[in-house]
């Protein structure tokens, strides 16, 4: 997908939306928000400019991970930092 058609597809949302991201996986819908927006430069002559947009699971912090991930309760998945 490119900038322009992303700003295609919103140009006839209402402006004061609130927009909503989901991860599909296994036919289920998990919630999640924007983590960052990045632009970056080609890498090489002839390559174009990339935009990198990151998603965390609602409520997590920046790193994807929630306070309770080390209860033994039903907290939620962690991933492994060495993956």
């Amino acid at each position: 997908m490119k900038v322009k058609e992303l700003i295609e597809r919103l140009t006839g949302c209402e402006p004061e939306a609130h927009i909503i991201f989901y991860n599909l996986e296994g036919y289920n819908l998990d919630s999640c928000e924007l983590e960052s927006i990045i632009g970056f430069p080609p890498a090489c002559e002839g390559e174009v400019p990339t935009v990198e947009i990151t998603i965390k699971p609602e409520g997590s912090d920046e790193g994807g991970n929630y306070d309770d991930d080390s209860s033994e309760d039903g907290g939620h998945w962690k991933p492994s930092p060495f993956n």
